[in-house]
């Protein structure tokens, strides 16, 4: 038996992530090595179980500082599974996997599973995001990614973003290894010779919604042109419910909603072409189905000989490929007769198989133990303290003030109470004095005539 390996990600539910990690978990046992998979249970869990993974239900919470106690928790399941390095798919797991790892002396591989298409936008661009929400979080990015035995991106482009943005000094701890896939889980059974079942596959969240819409919408406009077609789709997310109402706002007919599912390899034997972006699309090539990238932003194209190499080389999210008119594509998938369909899935499925092939794409660490430069350690964990200092500072200046102004303006009611008292106890003197000289007897005896 070799060695065991530690994979850890935030949950084993759907996404690109999680599916990478299941074809990944395959290959490595396959290749004799003992996995473990730390993270929250999913719909994968139990078929990872099956295929000789030990799964340990595990809850990450991100959070500005190093939690102890969790920490503790995972050096003691490293200690158990005689764990020799860890990989690291996702941001929550930073501030509990990497100080376990440092303190068991055992390398980690820092993963960065983030598309270029993403990385461009401001707005779902991940480590903007964490950075703006946690605010040690930048500190924490760059000593995760210094003190990595390696970092693996999906492209080149990512790999240099993240050595750009966090100056990673040394080019050679980041590494290439493009998306890729266990072909032996994804044998197809039926060939396809007609495009009538299709398939939308993908995370419905904001960043997919207008790529689910533009699916529809090709799906919308080919079933006005061919009887017996239907679509299904394969997804879950917090726009799922948007999504459907679409759908049912534009009278779509034979549209079927599965939701989350740990057997996406069924849906794509018995469909004819997917529509998505992603690891999807790359699903859908290993079993010989027409794969249309819907893209982020914009309709991009169907996969083929002309943008194929292009692709691969961006994680199929079709950044580089020129946008297509929805109406456009739909007349391509109409034309495609019989022998173009083999072409075209044939073709895409050699290159994929040359270069795709996760048994040949997998990192391993070359050592067991690692011995950390602890003064990039120390300095990083004493520069994080600093700022959680600087922030209870500012948490205490702030209580501070607050109850400067509090005491100021109790110290105003009570002058402000003890002026009304004076005044009231003058008013009640006067009226005293007028009772005293038959003011108000005389007031009244006059108002009764």
């Amino acid at each position: 038996m070799k060695k065991t390996i530690l994979i850890c990600l935030d949950g084993l539910g759907i996404g690109g992530v999680e599916t990478f990690v299941y074809n990944q978990t395959i290959s490595l046992i396959r290749k004799g090595y003992s996995v473990v998979i730390l993270s929250k249970k999913g719909i994968y869990t139990e078929k990872l179980q099956e295929k000789g993974a030990i799964c340990i239900e595990f809850d990450f919470e991100t959070k500005n500082y190093y939690d102890y106690d969790k920490i503790k928790k995972i050096v003691e399941i490293i200690k158990k599974y005689n764990i020799k390095e860890a990989h690291i798919n996702q941001i929550p797991e930073i501030n509990t996997v990497m100080p376990a790892c440092i303190i068991a002396n055992i390398p980690y591989i820092a993963y960065v599973h983030m598309g270029v298409s993403l990385i461009d936008n401001e707005e779902l661009n991940v480590y903007n995001y964490f950075e703006r929400q946690y605010f040690t979080f930048k500190n924490i990015f760059k000593s995760f990614f210094e003190l990595a035995y390696k970092i693996v991106a999906i492209t080149p482009e990512i790999g240099k973003y993240i050595q750009n943005r966090y100056e990673i000094e040394d080019s050679n701890k980041i590494t290439v290894l493009r998306n890729s896939i266990c072909f032996e889980e994804y044998e197809a059974i039926r060939e396809i010779k007609d495009v009538k079942d299709i398939l939308i596959v993908g995370r419905i969240t904001e960043e997919q919604k207008e790529s689910f819409i533009r699916g529809i919408k090709l799906y919308n406009i080919i079933s006005s042109s061919k009887e017996d077609i239907k679509l299904t789709i394969v997804g879950d997310g917090n726009k799922k419910q948007e999504i459907e109402q679409y759908v049912k706002d534009n009278s779509i007919k034979n549209v079927t909603f599965v939701g989350a599912t740990n057997n996406i390899k069924d849906y794509i034997e018995n469909s004819d072409a997917v529509i998505g972006v992603g690891r999807c699309i790359l699903e859908a090539i290993s079993m010989k189905r027409i794969a249309i990238i819907s893209g982020y932003y914009e309709m991009k194209d169907i996969v083929s000989e002309n943008n194929i190499d292009m692709e691969i080389n961006e994680n199929f999210g079709g950044k580089s490929l020129i946008g297509n008119d929805v109406e456009d594509i739909a007349t391509k998938i109409l034309n495609l007769s019989a022998d173009n369909i083999k072409e075209i899935t044939e073709l895409n499925y050699k290159k994929i198989n040359e270069k795709l092939d996760i048994s040949k794409n997998i990192y391993i660490a070359d050592i067991d133990k690692l011995e950390y430069n602890y003064e990039k350690v120390l300095d990083n964990m004493l520069e994080i303290n600093q700022i959680l200092g600087k922030e209870e500072e500012k948490k205490s200046e702030l209580v501070e003030k607050n109850w400067k102004e509090h005491v100021e303006y109790k110290n105003w009611i009570e002058q402000k109470e003890e002026n009304l008292l004076k005044q009231i106890e003058t008013l009640n003197q006067e009226k005293q004095k007028l009772e005293n000289e038959g003011i108000f007897d005389k007031i009244k005896r006059k108002r009764n005539k």
